[in-house]
């Protein structure tokens, strides 16, 4: 647009000491004007701010895109058929598991959150604006506490994963006594993608202690520590209902 500009500006000042320009010459100027005004005309609407969608459309985008993520669930069913030895829980990792049940929490929420929304959508057709703002804000109260479902969910599964990481990596290194320190260490990184087990043992390893040992102590005092957590949640709930 800048370029436009100073290109239309150019075109339209006159140099002082130059004649006035022939008829013919004057119809290029003007062409070359309009274009350079076309293209600002242009350039102003392609920067143009986008008018916002109105909440039927919003709810309809939603629904959409609802839509699209429940359509896969059909892949993660297929993907993990028939597939209930160990192996496969590893291969797959948690995430894929968990999508892969029948009894999934995950899209069992994301099936509430379709139909509320769908809901909304046929119960503001008709109403005043009042009413439809209404039925957007419980709209949206209800689908932050289904995200926030969603949110716990990933974690627990994110946990799951860790968990899977570190008895798989265990096994491996306790397969493969023979494997140099180096070697030990190769595999381990390719399983530091979280777990702070794995990662603890990553910086802090001691080089003359098989690797398979010193994790297998890091998950027994990890696992002691999160069975004091829960206690001691437990014991501050019990103590509020008291």
């Amino acid at each position: 647009a800048a370029l436009a500009s100073c290109a239309s500006a150019r075109f339209l000042a006159a140099p002082a000491a130059v004649k006035a320009p022939a008829p013919q010459n004057a119809s290029v100027h003007n062409s070359s004007v309009h274009n350079a005004s076309s293209h600002n005309a242009s350039a102003h609407n392609a920067t143009a701010p986008k008018k916002p969608l109105s909440d039927a459309e919003q709810l309809e985008k939603l629904t959409v895109g609802l839509k699209a993520v429940q359509n896969l669930r059909s892949q993660f069913t297929t993907m993990t058929a028939g597939e209930e030895d160990d192996g496969s829980k590893f291969a797959n990792g948690a995430l894929s598991e968990e999508l892969g049940k029948k009894d999934s929490k995950v899209w069992a929420t994301l099936q509430d959150m379709l139909t509320k929304t769908v809901a909304t959508m046929g119960q503001m057709k008709g109403k005043s604006k009042d009413d439809q703002k209404k039925l957007m804000s419980s709209l949206e109260h209800d689908l932050d506490s289904k995200a926030g479902q969603m949110m716990k969910l990933t974690g627990d599964v994110t946990q799951k994963q860790y968990s899977q990481d570190e008895e798989y990596l265990l096994g491996l290194l306790n397969m493969h006594r023979e494997w140099s320190l180096e070697q030990q260490l190769n595999a381990t990184e390719t399983f530091n993608k979280g777990s702070p087990v794995i990662a603890e043992l990553v910086k802090h390893h001691d080089a003359k202690t098989p690797l398979a040992a010193q994790l297998a102590n890091l998950m027994d005092a990890a696992h002691s520590a999160k069975k004091a957590a829960r206690a001691f949640i437990q014991l501050l709930v019990s103590v509020r209902a008291a």
